[in-house]
């Protein structure tokens, strides 16, 4: 039986200060920011069983031999026999963390997600929720993938590597029945203390470097996330919907009180007004940002100025455009109404807060953020009704 932790917040009770106390507080700092977004941690993690797991028979690879196959020597492995357990006993998504299911004597701490649009940058999103505290600098870095993950890269903290992250192959998952994508997350906790003890001393002899770390575009690009994003199936169903119908571009030049769309998810109905009575403007939702020479930009997708068409060209894309932040931020809302109707204003973009976009802690200060742009002008009514 796999044990699965309540929503309460744990205590440490250490006083030591040395690595496994250090370890131990940082791992207890993660559990409570995870469990207060609805984490859920495994107590008691089902490991491959020493009938199931024939450690004599190690290839040359470092796959270890069931009776399911052939399975990688890893942290991630030991996820599986638990997401069979629970993968068909709790609803979509399922989220959970656990600080023991290392095979071998090393600190890690990783978390799972279960869910049908579960992606690497989600995956991401997590690596940043639990890093940006440290106020360093967060990157990623792609690699080839190897069994069971079928996407992966390397989680870097101040450069150095502290994790990964990836999506479960679909092979692997059926071979345990379980049906739906799973994004993984792993950090080493030693080495997450290691990295922001090294540049903390480096700091302390070098006071030059108290200034940001130097980004490439690239490492900017990636650090750039979507702030507020749905979390419940009900959620991402109303961002899926609202992304397409804004992307036919409905609201173009819309006067007046008109519906934009109607969607519903089982017991729910939502609805999206467009109330502006001298006429809509939403050409900047199709907007791109890029991360170029130490700032951010947002990029139309037609009428390109000469400036913009060298951010383009030399910079890198983040993968958002102001539609997706848009519909996410919608959606979000949706989830978090308390009534059955709420107003909305989008206006011009000028901030990655209004862009409802994040960057890690650390940057903000010193990021340019000045050439976001987009031309906005939407009073939105959100209508909830149904709700059980």
């Amino acid at each position: 039986m796999v044990l699965i932790g309540q929503f309460s917040s744990r205590s440490s009770e250490s006083s030591s200060k040395g690595l496994k106390s250090r370890v131990r507080e940082l791992e207890e700092k993660y559990a409570n920011l995870l469990m207060d977004r609805g984490y859920r941690e495994v107590l008691n993690p089902h490991t491959l069983s020493e009938r199931d797991l024939e450690l004599q028979e190690i290839d040359e690879d470092g796959y270890i031999k069931t009776k399911r196959g052939l399975i990688p020597l890893q942290d991630s492995s030991r996820w599986l026999p638990t997401l069979e357990c629970v993968s068909n006993n709790l609803t979509l998504p399922i989220k959970l963390f656990s600080s023991s299911m290392s095979l071998f004597n090393s600190f890690n701490f990783s978390v799972v997600v279960v869910d049908n649009e579960v992606d690497l940058n989600e995956m991401k999103r997590i690596s940043n929720f639990l890093l940006s505290d440290h106020d360093f600098s967060i990157g990623y870095k792609r690699d080839v993938a190897s069994s069971p993950l079928s996407k992966s890269g390397d989680i870097l903290l101040n450069e150095d590597n502290v994790g990964e992250y990836g999506l479960y192959s679909l092979s692997t998952l059926s071979n345990f029945g379980i049906e739906d994508p799973v994004g993984y997350l792993r950090l080493d906790l030693a080495s997450v203390l290691a990295s922001i003890s090294s540049l903390s001393s480096r700091k302390s002899l070098y006071p030059q470097l108290t200034g940001v770390l130097s980004l490439t575009d690239e490492a900017l690009a990636k650090s750039v996330s979507i702030d507020k994003v749905p979390l419940t199936e009900f959620g991402k169903a109303v961002k899926k919907k609202i992304s397409k119908e804004i992307t036919k571009e409905r609201v173009k030049g819309t006067r007046g009180r008109s519906k934009l769309l109607e969607t519903s998810f089982k017991d729910r109905v939502v609805q999206v007004w467009v109330l502006n009575e001298g006429g809509t403007t939403s050409k900047g939702l199709f907007n791109e940002i890029y991360a170029w020479n130490g700032g951010l930009y947002t990029v139309p997708r037609t009428n390109i100025t000469d400036a913009l068409k060298k951010v383009k060209e030399e910079g890198s894309s983040t993968g958002i455009h102001l539609v997706d932040a848009v519909a996410s931020r919608l959606a979000w809302e949706a989830e978090h109404m308390s009534g059955d109707r709420k107003l909305i204003e989008l206006e011009d973009i000028d901030s990655i807060e209004s862009a409802n976009i994040t960057l890690p802690r650390n940057l903000r200060s010193s990021i340019d953020t000045s050439n976001l742009k987009g031309e906005i002008d939407l009073e939105l009514e959100l209508k909830l009704s149904g709700l059980s």
